[in-house]
């Protein structure tokens, strides 16, 4: 099993958070509690989040050998509890470092909320690379709408990658 990290307290705020509401509500409400310093990881959550973050790293793993084995490039879709910058990328970069290698990860996490804009950022959160709006033209709901007519184009065939399945 590799190393588990269980040091960064954004991170374990954010996975908190998102246990108790959606993540447009978690991710700003565990932002704040860092900034000030109001709250402290729940001790009574210890075993789950240690499974979170086993999850991660073996996740992180797994990309960091199979770019080993493979090289190229790798996209890994994940949850949305898994993408943000502090939970699989960063533990890839951090695992290739360790075995001597280079690697950049890059996260892309889905958003619902409504705060911020193209023009002005501000209201997004920090914590990922790139935000994914799903609402609006070009957004994650048309993704995911042209994502379930290939799933339904492609049911019944043979699922031999790539097949494009998604």
């Amino acid at each position: 099993l590799p190393d588990v990290d269980l040091t960064q307290t954004a991170h374990r705020l954010r996975f908190e958070a998102m246990l108790k509401m959606p993540m447009e509500t978690a991710i700003p409400s565990a932002t704040a509690d860092l900034a000030e310093n109001t709250r402290s990881p729940n001790p009574a959550l210890d075993k789950i989040y240690q499974a979170q973050v086993l999850w991660d790293e073996y996740m992180a793993d797994t990309a960091v050998r199979y770019l080993d084995a493979n090289g190229g490039r790798l996209v890994l879709f994940a949850g949305a509890a898994h993408a943000w910058r502090d939970a699989i990328p960063d533990r890839v970069e951090r695992q290739a470092r360790t075995a001597g290698r280079r690697l950049k990860a890059v996260s892309i996490v889905p958003w619902h909320g409504g705060e911020g804009t193209a023009g002005d950022p501000a209201g997004f959160p920090e914590g990922a690379d790139f935000l994914l709006p799903m609402a609006g033209p070009g957004g994650g709901d048309e993704l995911v709408a042209a994502a379930e007519a290939q799933r339904a184009r492609l049911r019944g065939k043979p699922r031999v990658f790539p097949a494009g399945f998604l």
